[in-house]
């Protein structure tokens, strides 16, 4: 047996025309040589019949399981077979011994990774939290500046429109009174391009009223967005 020249070797594995039959674990080999004549009854004798007596029920889990679930079920074995080491079994029908404290290492360590997984996301969801509280209350201080030009315009363009259509029924009744008009008139109107502002002005004022609405659906977007 090779356990004197390896001392971190949890055991070994037995096969018998290149199959798997079991596993010998240091410990349970240990405790039989230790016995009265133990060392005489089996020193000199095959495997096959110290086998029997320090064999235990053993686990063998394929390479593919979890650790955390490889775990749980080797900590339900009995007291005696509790630090028994772990059977792994990988393709092409190989097997190796896994040391039963490297097994609760392995499970610890993806814990602890886990655990920080798990910090890192709350910190990330804390921070991404916060930037939205930030840039809701950026927008609401936006959204109040954006409300006091826009009540302006909305308190001023009706006014507008009505002060414009007034001008130009007075314009229109000074031409009715006057149809001739006077050169200097003539040449003002020419100068200013009356017609078409005429024309125009109700296309500008329009204009005003769709900006306006345009502007009071950004406050009101504003306004919804969450502080």
């Amino acid at each position: 047996m090779p356990f004197d020249d390896r001392p971190l070797l949890p055991g070994v594995i037995l096969t018998k025309v290149g199959q798997f039959t079991g596993m010998i674990s240091r410990r349970r080999f240990l405790e039989q040589m230790s016995r009265p004549y133990g060392l005489d009854l089996f020193m000199n004798r095959p495997l096959e019949v110290l086998y029997p007596f320090i064999t235990a029920g053993g686990n063998v889990f394929p390479s593919t399981t979890r650790i955390e679930w490889m775990t749980q079920q080797a900590l339900q074995r009995s007291p005696e077979e509790l630090y028994e080491p772990i059977v792994v079994q990988f393709e092409g029908d190989r097997h190796y011994l896994l040391d039963f404290h490297q097994l609760l290492v392995a499970h610890s360590q993806i814990h602890q990774l886990a655990q920080q997984v798990i910090r890192d996301q709350s910190q990330a969801q804390v921070i991404q939290t916060e930037k939205m509280a930030s840039l809701g209350r950026l927008i609401a201080s936006v959204s109040h500046e954006i409300l006091n030009p826009v009540n302006f315009i909305s308190g001023n363009l009706n006014y507008l429109a009505t002060y414009s259509r007034d001008l130009i029924r007075l314009i229109t009744a000074y031409e009715a009174a006057l149809p001739a008009g006077s050169a200097e008139i003539n040449e003002v109107r020419e100068d200013i391009g009356f017609d078409f502002i005429q024309s125009d002005l109700p296309n500008i004022l329009d204009s005003l009223k769709l900006g306006w609405s345009g502007c009071v659906a950004l406050w009101e977007a504003c306004a919804a967005f969450p502080t």
